[in-house]
């Protein structure tokens, strides 16, 4: 509601990256992105069919969207997600030059003006946090920001952009004082209790297309995680019980949540040796 930039933290696993993303839906509305701007006898593509989801014909608006309807020069688009994880640098964050087509390329956060622009993995890119922090002091403040031609002029851009970072870090360890009060907001994801696992454990179960068996349920939740003292972390389940599901395909058999194919999905999961593939009907095979 703020629209200030948020810093999310915590350990790996518990779904920064995921919420990140799909914060977007809290954006209503559907924008106009243009196919490229003209700077300085310059020509910049911003539409990038990989970013921009272009929006369901015959879906109307109000206002702007409905006076450029015939102006081919915008596409109507679904709010974009940019996510720029550890190959992020200083110099993707400026327009990028192709000399065969002679045309910029706008970087990601001008591709994500009007909606979510997520720094993941921050503290893992090869330019440091705290440079790689400053970049974004001025388009925090004054909601614009400043980019240079291969000609060498610069401009400025709207940054209408709500940024995200998402880091496994404390913001204290990357982030100096002046740049904390631009954040705005610093959320530390923890992982879950164990009714709200249940509620994942089930979730995994369906998108995995195993059947959920509560004894196997009950083994997941109350005996491996105590047993190897692993956090309910919502990443666990469904890469554990695809892995059961993928065994299953293998052995054209029927996936069962037991607790010996969810001990060797586990082991095989977080790599620990002396587990070998739960025993399985030779009944239920179709060859060798």
């Amino acid at each position: 509601n703020s629209g200030k930039a948020i810093y999310l933290h915590g350990v790996s696993g518990t779904g920064k990256t995921f919420l990140a993303e799909h914060l977007v839906r809290t954006l209503e509305g559907q924008v106009w992105v243009p196919h490229a701007i003209y700077v300085d006898g310059e020509v910049i593509q911003v539409f990038d069919p990989i970013v921009h989801r272009v929006a369901q014909a015959g879906v109307g608006g109000r206002g702007l969207l409905r006076d450029l309807s015939a102006d081919g020069r915008w596409v109507r688009c679904e709010r974009p997600v940019v996510i720029a994880g550890g190959e992020l640098t200083l110099e993707t964050l400026d327009l990028a030059y192709d000399p065969h087509t002679r045309m910029h390329i706008a970087p990601p956060q001008l591709k994500a003006n009007n909606g979510i622009f997520v720094v993941d993995d921050l503290g893992r890119q090869r330019v440091s946090p705290t440079e790689l922090m400053n970049r974004w002091i001025v388009p925090l403040d004054r909601h614009v920001d400043y980019l240079t031609l291969s000609t060498g002029t610069k401009f400025t851009v709207p940054f209408d952009v709500r940024v995200i970072f998402s880091s496994n870090l404390p913001p204290e360890s990357l982030v100096d004082p002046a740049f904390a009060r631009r954040l705005g907001y610093k959320i530390e994801i923890v992982p879950l209790d164990a009714a709200a696992y249940r509620e994942v454990v089930a979730q995994a179960c369906r998108r995995a297309g195993v059947p959920e068996e509560l004894p196997g349920v009950q083994y997941l939740i109350h005996t491996l995680h105590p047993r190897h003292g692993q956090p309910y972390l919502p990443c666990i389940p469904y890469d554990v019980i695809s892995k059961i599901a993928d065994l299953a395909r293998y052995r054209q058999s029927l996936p069962r949540l037991t607790p010996e194919a969810l001990d060797w999905a586990w082991a095989n999961y977080f790599g620990l040796p002396g587990q070998s593939a739960p025993a399985t009907d030779p009944q239920t095979l179709s060859g060798g």
